[in-house]
């Protein structure tokens, strides 16, 4: 899919709603050309699908987003400004500062940057509202005069006990710019009620519960097969996708890795995504080194677009995301609407969408017995009782997707917010 290079902004003349949607990760460029080839987490999927139905109601969303180069883009018919936030000043303060605050300094320096260009953009053209992803405080330094709301989309302090990240004073310093950003919005909305419930405590505020249930990308009927058949046909295998860190319970699919592969020969574990670190080597890396001698059946597919995903979503025997803790995450509800099997945790916020032992399985966080134990009720299940499972994931997903009418709560919360 391929962008277009816009040079001038040009004045629109009508009174269309305009939402600016401020963010630090939207996509990256992976080709050395002008062709968008992913998109960058959970994150940007999220606002990318949010943007394409708010413009088919008739909205104009425009997307702000930290990037490597400065310029004007359109994605699929959404406006996108792209901002380098790390400029020769911000290394000069960090310099000056010996480093220590270096994740402060990049968060004011990012939210400076980003909404200078809101503001500019506002002068040319009337923004009725701008919503900011609560990922590093972005809206901390936002315009005065435009109302402005929050999406959560995860909890610093959260974030980095689930990954194990050593706090200090820099950390503390990021945790309290996150509370300062949420409380300056005007309204702030939530996907899960386990965060819902975190953030109002912390900041005493309302926070609206409007679910991401979007239906899966129709964008990609054209799939590429490729990896699929180079690698996985004629394999059963079992599937994780996301991002390879702490967060999302790699380490818990290590331990369980070997006594899984042992007990059943002929079972293959395929990873897909963002490879992290862990530690001082690579996930995937500490992964094979736990499978030992069965790490010939651990299959690395690396980052995969979309449209090349769902072949090895579709052909996947189940899904196992031992999220330590989670937001309504889009690989649960892509899996289930896929008609996979998913073998989540309880607590993490996959228990929002799971049934256990009806639409899916549940083990305890952090806790590896408990996930090969999940994993073992699966794989001892009759194939037709794992098909049935999956056909009821989908049902319960396209209910909630029904039910909820996600784009309908948006834009009743986003005029309101406009309106008062």
């Amino acid at each position: 899919m391929k962008s277009t290079i816009k040079n001038d902004t040009e004045v629109l003349s009508d009174q269309r709603r305009r939402i600016a949607f401020v963010t630090s990760e939207f996509f990256k460029e992976y080709n050395t050309g002008e062709q968008i080839e992913l998109f960058d987490g959970g994150v940007a999927v999220c606002i990318y699908r949010l943007c394409l139905s708010l413009k088919q109601k008739g909205y104009e969303p425009i997307v702000i987003t930290a990037s490597k180069r400065n310029d004007i883009v359109f994605y699929n018919t959404i406006e996108v400004h792209r901002v380098v936030v790390p400029d020769k000043l911000f290394c000069l303060l960090n310099k000056l500062t010996l480093s220590k605050f270096r994740n402060t300094l990049f968060w004011l320096w990012q939210s400076f940057k980003l909404n200078r260009v809101v503001r500019n953009i506002h002068k040319k053209k009337n923004i009725s509202l701008i919503e900011y992803s609560s990922l590093m405080a972005i809206g901390l330094l936002s315009p005065k005069n435009i109302p402005s709301t929050v999406r959560i989309y995860c909890h610093q302090k959260l974030l980095m006990e689930a990954n194990e990240e050593f706090l200090g004073y820099d950390g503390s310093i990021l945790m309290r710019l996150e509370r300062l950003a949420n409380k300056r919005a005007r309204a702030i909305s939530c996907p899960s009620r386990i965060l819902k419930k975190y953030v109002e405590n912390e900041i005493g505020k309302d926070v609206h519960l409007i679910s991401n249930f979007f239906c899966a990308d129709q964008h990609y009927a054209n799939v590429d097969e490729r990896p699929y058949a180079d690698l996985l046909h004629g394999k059963k295998y079992l599937l994780y996708f996301g991002a390879l860190c702490h967060l999302k319970g790699l380490p818990e699919i290590a331990e369980i890795i070997y006594p899984l592969l042992d007990k059943h020969p002929s079972l293959y574990f395929v990873l897909a995504g963002r490879n992290m670190n862990y530690y001082d080597r690579q996930m995937t890396d500490y992964i094979w080194e736990k499978a030992g001698r069965h790490r010939g059946r651990v299959i690395y597919m690396g980052i995969l677009r979309h449209d090349q995903l769902y072949p090895v979503l579709n052909n996947a025997y189940a899904v196992v995301l031992p999220s330590r803790i989670d937001n309504i995450p889009n690989t649960c509800i892509e899996a289930m609407m896929c008609k996979r099997v998913v073998i989540g945790t309880n607590g993490s916020s996959l228990e929002e969408l799971i049934d256990d032992g009806v639409t899916g399985f549940l083990s305890e966080l952090r806790n590896p017995p408990s996930l090969l134990c999940a994993v073992e009720k699966m794989l001892g299940m009759p194939h037709e009782e794992i098909r049935e499972m999956g056909e009821k994931a989908c049902k319960k997903i396209s209910a909630l997707a029904h039910s909820n009418t996600s784009v309908q709560q948006f834009i009743k919360f986003y005029e309101d917010v406009i309106s008062n």
